[in-house]
């Protein structure tokens, strides 16, 4: 037998040696795994792998024939209706579906094989969602509003949309046709309540010796206030802004007999009746800013400035 010659000798942790008749060089701790990185440390050999994964949502392979590395993800979705996500802290596999309703009153449903998503919503027509998970129906059948469902008040709410062309729906011109109008009123459709909103023309002229009044055929009509108070001792006249005043008609003093006050009565509270020299004499007792009004009794005048 022929003896080898070995010359062994430590080269950055590995221990090598040559064979003295060949001249080849060999690592001591190598076990012949592509996969295992080979290593001499602290006087004994250690195979540690190849492939390691950066994380542990990593996997990571190795090729037994040429030791080649491939990296996959540890968390992968199992079909077409859910995505999969993985913590990183803990390497846990996190699975979210695809296909969601998006509120409580609806199914989803998802096909697994395409991942095609179907929502079946639970309320019909009008109805709205409520958050408890029922359907509530908020729908006033006006065209002209929008309708919804406040959580916050617990009620349903109806606001007129100015965005909506209601005017051309039939419950709008219907609300048009019971609209009443003459010479004397105008009428709208309110949008709220689609029910007639009627405005009665104002023919106030401003003149308080007119009697203001609307007749249907011909519109605003203005008579003559009439001021007469049939007392042969009053002056009747009229005045655009305070209306009917009256005073004293002085052709009437000493005309009538009298002995005391009382004889001379004129049932005028403007009036001041006394009986002078046996004869009536009847003088305004209103101050200098008043004037004897529609009822006999003494009204403030307003003067302008």
């Amino acid at each position: 037998m022929r003896l080898l010659c070995l010359i062994l000798f430590l080269v950055l942790n590995y221990i090598v040696y040559i064979n003295c008749e060949t001249n080849e060089i060999a690592v001591l701790c190598n076990d012949n795994d592509p996969c295992t990185v080979d290593r001499f440390k602290i006087l004994k050999c250690e195979h540690t792998p190849k492939c390691v994964p950066q994380n542990q949502c990593e996997i990571a392979t190795c090729n037994k024939k040429n030791g080649d590395c491939s990296f996959q993800q540890k968390c992968v979705s199992r079909h077409a209706c859910e995505k999969a996500y993985c913590n990183p802290s803990n390497g846990e596999c996190i699975y979210t579906p695809t296909c969601i309703s998006g509120d409580r009153c609806s199914i989803a449903s998802c096909n697994e094989t395409t991942g095609a998503c179907n929502i079946k919503p639970l309320c019909k027509g009008e109805e709205i969602c409520h958050e408890g998970g029922y359907c509530v129906d908020c729908s006033d059948n006006n065209p002209c509003t929008t309708d919804f469902y406040s959580p916050y008040y617990g009620v349903c709410i109806n606001i007129v949309n100015e965005w909506i062309n209601c005017e051309n729906s039939t419950e709008y011109r219907n609300c048009l046709k019971g609209c009443q109008t003459d010479n004397c009123r105008t009428a709208v459709c309110d949008k709220q309540t689609l029910k007639c909103h009627t405005n009665y023309k104002d023919c106030s002229d401003g003149d308080l010796c007119t009697l203001d009044n609307c007749d249907p055929e011909i519109g605003c009509t203005h008579q003559a206030v009439d001021c007469s108070d049939n007392n042969p001792c009053t002056i009747d006249f009229c005045d655009n802004e305070y209306g009917c005043h009256y005073k004293p008609d002085p052709a009437c003093n000493g005309n009538k007999p009298c002995n005391v006050n009382s004889d001379c009565n004129d049932n005028v509270a403007c009036t001041k009746d006394v009986c002078t020299n046996g004869y009536c004499e009847h003088t305004l007792n209103c101050g200098f800013d008043q004037h004897c009004n529609r009822e006999y009794k003494c009204e403030k005048v307003r003067f302008e400035n």
